[in-house]
């Protein structure tokens, strides 16, 4: 009888030990090699800064491992498709994070001749993102990792603010229901300092984005 006690407590040690074996190559496999930026001048700043100080530049400066920014300046959802296609494939893969930054042009667009009040535009951007997002979800390998939106410091924004904290709160939701992670730009950008041309990343904030993919 104790021998068989013995020969089950050996079986169990080994089933454990080769499950960690796997967890831990599971670990490594699935460690990140790449960064890839899509979306809007969040990420592609070039135009507002000088080249030598842009999140393009400074990623490949300050991180260890590759990065490629296909994000353009006034994108708007509609261009994320194009934007992802244009990704080379040998990076559509699980160590890859994808980050995404899109929608504010979208609501700047929109709102800019419109009343704030108007739910049925933001809804409209809303749905579009959602559908986009939940595109890229099946067609990817990438680790996904969402942006919410800044709270511009800019006074002649204001306007905006309400638009902005009810499009994080839908974001959050959203990336919790789809086990997503989120970029939380807006916690990061909050000084006037941290922006240019009153709604672009300046210098200063650029860094401060780019030390938090550190």
């Amino acid at each position: 009888m104790k021998q068989y006690i013995l020969y089950f407590v050996i079986i169990v040690l080994l089933v454990y030990f080769a499950y960690n074996l796997y967890q831990h190559r599971e670990g490594i496999q699935n460690k990140v090699t790449h960064i890839v930026l899509l979306g809007d001048s969040i990420f592609q700043n070039n135009n507002y800064v000088p080249k030598s100080k842009s999140v393009e530049y400074l990623l490949k400066e300050k991180l260890s491992i590759p990065s490629l920014v296909l994000a353009q300046d006034n994108a708007i959802i509609y261009d994320i498709p194009k934007q992802y296609n244009s990704m080379p494939l040998n990076l559509n893969a699980k160590t890859t994070n994808l980050y995404i930054s899109i929608g504010g042009n979208d609501l700047l667009n929109l709102y800019e001749h419109n009343n704030t009040n108007n739910s049925k535009l933001f809804n409209m951007v809303w749905e579009i993102y959602k559908k986009t997002i939940l595109m890229l979800i099946d067609s990817t390998q990438c680790n996904i990792i969402l942006t919410d939106i800044y709270f511009i410091t800019d006074p002649n924004y204001s306007k905006y603010i309400p638009m902005i904290k009810k499009w994080n709160s839908n974001l959050y939701q959203f990336a919790d229901q789809h086990k997503l992670n989120v970029f939380k730009i807006s916690k990061i950008l909050t000084q006037p300092k941290d922006f240019t041309n009153s709604i672009e990343p300046s210098v200063i904030g650029g860094n401060k984005m780019v030390n938090s993919f550190i």
